[in-house]
C-alpha cells in the first residue's frame, strides 16, 4: 500500500525530483523491512534457539507461541535445556511434564510424571496423581492446548489455575510452580 501511494505521488513530481524521490523511497522501504523482518541484532538474542524466532510484529520469540505453535515453534528441542535448568536449581524430585516431541525425556535424565498430552510413548497419569506442590513443565504447543479436546482443555485450565509461571526454557517450554489444589 505504501508503494502504491508513493507511485501516485511520484508521478505528480517533475522529472528532476523523480529519481532522488524514488531512490529515497526504496531505501526507506528496504531499511524498514530489514528492521521489522530481519533485524541484525535479533540472532544474538535467540541463539541457539533459532526455531523459536518470531519478528517483532508477532511479539518476538517470547510471545511467538501466541501466534503459532506445533512444528512452527516446538519440536521438543528444549528438553536438554530443561535438564540443565533442573540441574542448575538442584531439583531432583520428579516434575510434572507435558512436552510436545518424540525424544524420550529419560534420555536427558529428566525424572518426571507424564501428564495428559505428554510424550506420545508414555502412558499419562491423571491430574489428581500429579506431584503437587511441585513443578510442571509444559511445551508451548501443549500450553496453547492445540491438540486437546474440550474436556482436556478444561482439565489443563483447572490444573494451571493453581500454578505460577516461574520461567521459560528456550522459548518453548514453560515452567510452573504448582501449588496446592482443593478438590
Amino acid at each position: 500500500m505504501l508503494s502504491g501511494g508513493l507511485v501516485v505521488e511520484w508521478r505528480k513530481q517533475n522529472s528532476k525530483v523523480r529519481k532522488p524521490l524514488a531512490a529515497a523511497s526504496l531505501l526507506a522501504m528496504a531499511i524498514g523491512s530489514l528492521i521489522v523482518f530481519a533485524p541484525p541484532w535479533r540472532p544474538q538474542w535467540v541463539y541457539p534457539h533459532y526455531l523459536s524466532y518470531f519478528n517483532e510484529l508477532a511479539g518476538g520469540p517470547r510471545q511467538g507461541y501466541r501466534r503459532l505453535v506445533d512444528s512452527n515453534l516446538d519440536w521438543g528441542q528444549d528438553l536438554k535445556s530443561l535438564r540443565t535448568w533442573l540441574t542448575q536449581r538442584g531439583i531432583t524430585e520428579p516434575i510434572n511434564l507435558c512436552y510436545f516431541g518424540t525424544a524420550d525425556p529419560h534420555y536427558y535424565g529428566i525424572v518426571h510424571l507424564s501428564l495428559p498430552g505428554n510424550y506420545l510413548f508414555e502412558k499419562p497419569i491423571d491430574f489428581n496423581q500429579a506431584r503437587v506442590p511441585g513443578y510442571a513443565a509444559i511445551s508451548a504447543t501443549n500450553l496453547q492446548v492445540a491438540r486437546f479436546q474440550p474436556q482436556g482443555r478444561a482439565a489443563w485450565a483447572d490444573f494451571l489455575s493453581h500454578a505460577k509461571l516461574v520461567d521459560t526454557v528456550g522459548y518453548s517450554i514453560f515452567i510452573y510452580q504448582v501449588g496446592s489444589r482443593s478438590n
